[in-house]
């Protein structure tokens, strides 16, 4: 038994490779040739040919365990390779530089990568990852440069001194798992210039990062359907921020929850196309679409939890929620709304929209050049509102279903000088505040509106009511109703 000790002792301090790189201190810098790939990393250097620089062209590779205690950068040049292979374990206490060089880590292989005083790789080559990488303790960036990574693997990056992944005009490919942990308090998880992609079976975790989960410019990112994101405990910023030049296209599972200010903030255009995408938990809004952001959904996109006094999706762009859209805004904190438009909705047909349980308005139709379209075969649900269920202050086109229940307030509150036009159904009930509907403004009625409300009115009207079509009621009302048109129709079926 002692002697069996002895022999996997020895077996083990022969694997075992401890070095400090000749005439390099802390904070200097060595570029990998034949000469340090042999006697630095103790590797096997295979040159590319013989005949043709063949100290310096090549490829290093590494079937031990090897630490590098200098601290020093290694720079991996043009024309070389750091390879890798199973049981092969490079663990060095610096950075890693591939300056147009290339690093692949085989299955079984592992690249440690930690207290570097700046950031941890530098990379303008490529990586391609089977193994297991990672990058921690920085001063800086974990990963920042604009080369190529393709990870197939575990790929992991932990209390660095700035931002997790910054991808400078790169192009970066996630197959497996990428962990990003704990970034500063100025950090984001991942800055995204160029393009960003998780394929099918990708899963991406970005976690208290200091600031944005995701931070994205003129860019391209890209989730895969069977491709999951999460984004948690983001800083003061929010989850997700995407510039005008930035495109965010979504077929998988996103997930953003307890963000700071927003879950989402986007200028540029979202296609969420069968995905799904959550947000939820923020300490502000849960969605603000600018002014130049276009979101086209088919797919499930829901807010819920927003913070208090705020709202649950502010949209100022455009958002067009197609066939089999889903999109759902709840349980909104004190004082908060759950839809503010700003700029336009255009619920198509098959799409759904449904704002519940708000503390606040369920749905506000801003004055500042707000439109709602609901359009043929589309549906808008508003339930459990404290406030109205739909406050317009512009214009709201419906062509389908508008469904209003269990408003504390108004129903539909139509502000002077504003217009609903009605050509399909609007069906409220159980509205318990003083009307279901409070017109001052113009509404324009050629189907059918109905009220079973226990309401104090059912409509108050201080403007203009047409009536093409058909409104009945089960209570009083107020005013002169219709101004023109067919008379009120007394009971509901």
């Amino acid at each position: 038994m002692k002697l069996l000790l002895v022999i996997m002792t020895l077996g083990v301090i022969a694997s075992l490779s401890v070095v400090s790189i000749p005439g390099a201190e802390a904070g200097r810098s060595f570029t990998l040739a034949k000469g340090t790939c042999e006697h630095a990393l103790r590797g096997t250097w295979a040159p590319t040919d013989p005949n043709t620089n063949p100290k310096t062209a090549g490829t290093c590779s590494i079937n031990n365990l090897t630490i590098i205690k200098s601290g020093v950068t290694m720079n991996i040049p043009v024309g070389v390779t750091l390879e890798i292979n199973n049981n092969g374990s490079l663990d060095i206490k610096g950075a890693i530089s591939p300056n147009q060089g290339h690093i692949g880590i085989n299955a079984g292989g592992v690249i440690t990568i930690s207290n570097s005083a700046a950031n941890g790789i530098y990379n303008y080559g490529t990586i391609e990852n089977s193994g297991t990488l990672t990058i921690q303790n920085t001063g800086g960036t974990g990963i920042f440069g604009g080369g190529t990574i393709e990870n197939n693997e575990t790929l992991t990056i932990q209390n660095t001194g700035g931002t997790g992944i910054n991808n400078y005009f790169g192009t970066f490919k996630n197959f497996d798992i990428i962990n990003v942990y704990n970034t500063n308090a100025i950090g984001n998880g991942v800055i995204n210039y160029g393009t960003f992609r998780n394929y099918s079976g990708g899963t991406i975790n970005v976690n208290n990062s200091g600031s944005y989960g995701f931070n994205l410019y003129g860019s391209t990112f890209t989730n895969d359907s069977g491709g999951t994101i999460n984004v948690n405990n983001s800083g003061a910023t929010g989850g997700i921020y995407s510039s005008s030049s930035a495109t965010i296209n979504n077929s998988g599972i996103m997930t953003i929850t307890s963000s700071g200010t927003y879950g989402v903030q986007s200028y540029g255009p979202i296609y969420n196309s069968g995905g799904a995408i959550t947000v939820s938990n923020t300490g502000g809004f849960g969605f603000r679409s600018e002014t130049t952001n276009t979101f086209t959904n088919s797919g499930n996109f829901t807010v819920s939890n927003a913070g208090a006094s705020s709202l649950g999706v502010q949209l100022l762009g455009t958002f067009n929620n197609n066939n089999h859209g889903n999109f759902t805004a709840s349980n909104t904190g004190a004082s908060s709304t759950g839809v503010r438009v700003y700029g336009t909705i255009n619920n198509n047909s098959g799409g759904r929209i449904t704002s519940s349980n708000t503390n606040g308005i369920g749905i506000d139709n801003n004055s500042g050049g707000g439109l709602i379209n609901n359009y043929s075969d589309g549906t808008i649900n508003v339930y459990n509102s404290d406030g109205a269920g739909i406050q317009n202050n512009s214009n709201l086109h419906n062509y389908a279903t508008i469904n209003i229940s269990n408003s504390g307030g108004i129903g539909i509150q139509n502000i002077a000088s504003h217009n609903i036009y009605n050509e399909g159904l609007i069906d409220m009930t159980s509205i318990a505040g003083s009307a279901g509907i409070w017109n001052y403004g113009t509404i324009d009625n050629s189907e059918y509106i109905k009220m079973r409300t226990s309401a104090t009115n059912a409509i108050i009207n201080d403007g203009t009511i047409s009536n093409g079509g058909t409104i009945c009621n089960t209570g009083s009302y107020d005013g002169t109703i219709p101004t023109s048109g067919n008379a009120v129709v007394t009971g509901c079926s």
